[in-house]
This record gives C-alpha cells, structure tokens and sequence, in this order.
C-alpha cells in the first residue's frame, strides 16, 4: 500500500469498514453485544461507509464510500429502512463506546 493510500479518507474508511464489521460480527454472535435474535439466524449488519464534509465535496464518485455535504446527511440516513430497534442501537453504541473508553485507559498506562 502506498503513503497516499494511508492518507485517502476513502481508504481510511474501508479499512475501518472491514474491522468494524469484523469486530461487530465476532462480538455479536458471542453475546458479547446483546441484539434481539431472530429464531431463523443471525441479522445481516449494514454498515455504510460515509465521508460527510461540511461545504462542498469532489464531483468523483468512489466505490463503496459515499461522499456527502452536511445538507445531504439527513435525508441519505432517512432513506434506510431501519435495521435496529432503539435499544439495540443504544446497546451497539455503548458497547462501541465502552471499548474506545478502554482504548483510551490502556494507551494512557
């Protein structure tokens, strides 16, 4: 990989993409992060990759990551059907929050 691929936000963001979902999938299916289970299975988890910029943003498209302005955001998020009820959502945030949290206390030492 060059330096101007650890630079890009688009890659940046594909490579959290896969380590996210990884983490997510792992944590998930280990009770680690409580969801409603279905009795068919385990739930698809979509995470899309968005970059949001405040004023204006590249006419290029990119694949797999979505560019947007701030003036987008909304109704892109409300084009989605949701995928997770409130305190599903509430309990995948903290998990994610708690971990940073730990990050954070361990780089600290």
């Amino acid at each position: 990989m060059s330096n101007l691929d650890l630079r890009s936000p688009v890659q940046q963001v594909k490579r959290t993409n896969c380590a996210l979902l990884k983490l997510l999938t792992g944590d998930i299916a280990n009770d680690k992060v409580k969801l409603t289970q279905h009795h068919w299975g385990d739930r698809k988890i979509p995470i899309r990759n968005l970059i949001v910029l405040t004023n204006s943003k590249p006419n290029e498209e990119f694949q797999y990551v979505k560019i947007l302005t701030v003036s987008e955001l909304l109704s892109y998020v409300r084009y989605f059907k949701p995928m997770f009820t409130s305190i599903e959502t509430q309990a995948i945030s903290s998990y994610l929050l708690n971990l940073n949290d730990q990050k954070h206390l361990t780089h600290r030492r």
